[in-house]
């Protein structure tokens, strides 16, 4: 359980629950499950070694959040000394068997984000349109954003927003 300010804030929500992950976890993995579950507040979702589109790819974590978007990580249990080169898009890890070169985990999770694209699945929900535009981004590629949200849907698109905002006025005129 976390703790703010002396009152109980709550806890992230972790599919699948921990107790059952833990079998199937690496000691890093094990580590940074619990302080995502015990530092981000209640409205987190976060998922583990879930598959991704039909790519076959299982990030080891999914985080999201309604207002705050989609975050995908890989978590390495790798130790400093092991690694002997690292950039954006590759790393060189030294392993019993000798130098190994893969993917960074930056570029893995960037992989398994585009994976992603061009899909369609049967519903598509997209929680919090009030809340659009972002502040930090332009209209214009908000409502890129949306559009390409809701073409994903084949059968049932779900919007749900409970704020007044520019962005809920004009998609209101246009749906």
């Amino acid at each position: 359980m976390a703790y703010f300010l002396g009152g109980v804030v709550g806890m992230a929500t972790l599919i699948p629950p921990l107790n059952g992950c833990l079998p199937r976890m690496t000691s890093g993995e094990k580590r940074f499950a619990q302080r995502l579950e015990a530092k981000l507040e209640d409205d987190y979702l976060l998922w583990y070694d879930v598959p991704e589109g039909n790519s076959g790819f299982h990030p080891d974590f999914i985080v999201m959040h309604p207002h705050r978007g989609i975050l995908i990580l890989e978590v390495k249990d790798w130790r400093i000394n092991t690694i002997q080169k690292l950039s954006k898009t590759r790393a060189t890890i030294l392993t019993s068997g000798g130098a190994k070169e893969m993917f960074s985990p930056l570029e893995q999770a960037r992989i398994y984000a585009h994976s992603s694209k061009g899909l369609e699945f049967p519903v598509v929900a997209i929680p919090g349109i009030g809340y659009l535009p972002n502040t930090h981004g332009e209209l214009k590629d908000e409502v890129r954003l949306m559009y390409v949200g809701m073409t994903r849907a084949m059968d049932q698109l779900i919007l749900t927003g409970h704020q007044d905002s520019t962005f809920g006025e004009m998609l209101a005129r246009v749906v």
